[in-house]
């Protein structure tokens, strides 16, 4: 058994370091891909596509969002 604290810790810091290096990855992709997708016609679909992406996103969010917690206060199992 001893020992087994500090091994703890030393696996909390390396996920807490490969979730940052995971982040920040996304971030930077995200980055570069809006400037890739800010360049499309707006007219095409996939342009039309991209100007709603974020409207969608945050509609399909709130929806998980109020489902997850309807199924919480209700007491059923969550997932």
């Amino acid at each position: 058994m001893a020992g087994r604290a500090a091994f703890g810790i030393v696996l909390v810091v390396a996920f807490g370091l490969g979730m940052a290096i995971v982040l920040g990855g996304v971030g930077a992709a995200m980055v570069l891909a809006r400037e890739r997708l800010e360049r499309l016609p707006t007219n095409s679909a996939l342009g039309r596509l991209t100007a709603q992406a974020p409207l969608v996103a945050s509609i399909a969010v709130l929806g998980i969002g109020l489902w997850l917690t309807v199924q919480a206060i209700g007491g059923a199992t969550v997932l």
